[in-house]
């Protein structure tokens, strides 16, 4: 069995969205946060 956790961290400066599989990273993303950032993340398997 596959134990999956998505871990969204929001900061003043950036986002940070990491997929941890049976307590390994998976994948890890980072973006610049904009003054006026608006919009969807839509993930799905």
């Amino acid at each position: 069995m596959v134990n999956t956790e998505l871990v969204i961290d929001v900061r003043e400066t950036e986002i940070a969205i990491a997929l941890i599989e049976n307590k390994q990273l998976v994948e890890l993303n980072k973006e610049k946060k904009q003054s006026a950032v608006c919009g969807w993340r839509h993930l799905s398997r």
